[in-house]
């Protein structure tokens, strides 16, 4: 059987099985605070799983699904127990993140 000592996901969306009948929360989501946490294991890493169009269009609703969409003062994310801070927006919107030293 499973054993994914994960916290009780708000939603799953994907269950995946095996040969032997046993199954795998493979898809699941949460609210952390103002912040969402989607979790995907979509297939074993020796399959070229990822270049599959159906699981890019998963992947990229995830990260819809995942934006954040308030303001600037309201990122501060209290509820996640590795979090506390306040995630400042870029100052120059041209520049890349990586252009910026954190």
């Amino acid at each position: 059987g499973e054993f994914f000592d994960i916290p009780t996901p708000d939603d799953q969306v994907f269950i995946s099985w095996f040969e032997g009948g046993e199954v795998f929360r493979s898809g699941n989501c949460w609210h952390r605070g103002k912040g969402k946490v989607f979790y995907f294991q979509p297939g074993h890493e020796t399959f070229p799983i990822y270049h599959n169009p159906e699981i890019q269009h998963v992947i990229t609703n995830a990260v819809r699904w995942c934006k954040f969409e308030g303001s600037d003062d309201t990122r501060i994310i209290g509820t996640c127990p590795n979090s506390g801070f306040i995630l400042n927006p870029l100052s120059d919107p041209s520049k890349r993140e990586e252009d910026y030293d954190f």
